[in-house]
């Protein structure tokens, strides 16, 4: 179903209750990094409504993925789900963002488009939604 960008954000915030926007905002949530914290705040304050529109069955299938992922490979740390998924489905979906930090992955902006040295493209990666695109030129070798 294709629904506005601007009635996806309000599901998103929809997803956080007061009580942990407040802790949230006083940094009190455990298991939530400084980067996911900064991005659920900056989704739950930004002002102004979204251009465009949203195709909530490849939001879903992210959703899908994410967790799936966070299952496997953060299985110690379910408090924390939450707050990257919400942060990966606001970055991509709504801003139109990269879902990591630039520090981490490395990625760099040229005009409008993102481009990530650490980008997958093979089945089952989670980059495959990220609005990144592989750095032009050759592949690396292994």
């Amino acid at each position: 179903m294709i629904i506005s960008a601007a009635d996806f954000l309000r599901e998103l915030r929809g997803r956080v209750s007061e009580e942990e926007r407040k802790a949230l905002e006083e940094g009190e949530l455990p298991a939530v990094s400084r980067y996911n914290r900064a991005t659920v705040l900056r989704m739950l304050c930004e002002s102004g409504s979204p251009d465009g529109a949203v195709d909530t069955d490849r939001a879903g299938a992210l959703e899908t993925a994410l967790q799936g992922y966070l299952d496997r490979y953060m299985a110690d740390m379910p408090r924390g789900h939450k707050w990257i998924i919400l942060s990966c489905l606001f970055l991509s979906v709504v801003a139109g963002e990269p879902m990591h930090p630039q520090a981490v992955t490395g990625w760099t902006r040229e005009g409008e488009r993102y481009y990530c040295r650490a980008r997958e493209e093979q089945p089952g990666s989670i980059c495959l939604w990220c609005v990144c695109r592989p750095l032009p030129g050759p592949a690396p070798e292994n």
